[in-house]
């Protein structure tokens, strides 16, 4: 499996940015990726039925961030 992060918004919330981590055997299967979204959006939601899920922008990985304020 591939771990790839995903940012997304859900249809008819526009101004909503999601962040999903997902697991993936293909991250080129679209259909795939799609469909993890949709799961992982309706698991934030207790089961209810998300709207379509647009994706903006995937990558491997998790996200790892780092800001030093200091510099």
């Amino acid at each position: 499996m591939i771990k790839l992060t995903v940012i997304c918004r859900e249809d008819g919330y526009d101004s909503n940015i999601l962040i999903y981590t997902v697991d993936v055997r293909d991250p080129d299967d679209h259909d795939e990726v799609q469909r993890e979204v949709q799961e992982a959006r309706e698991a934030d939601l207790d089961g209810e039925e998300a709207g379509e899920m647009e994706i903006l922008f995937a990558f491997q990985g998790d996200i790892q961030t780092r800001v030093d304020w200091r510099q």
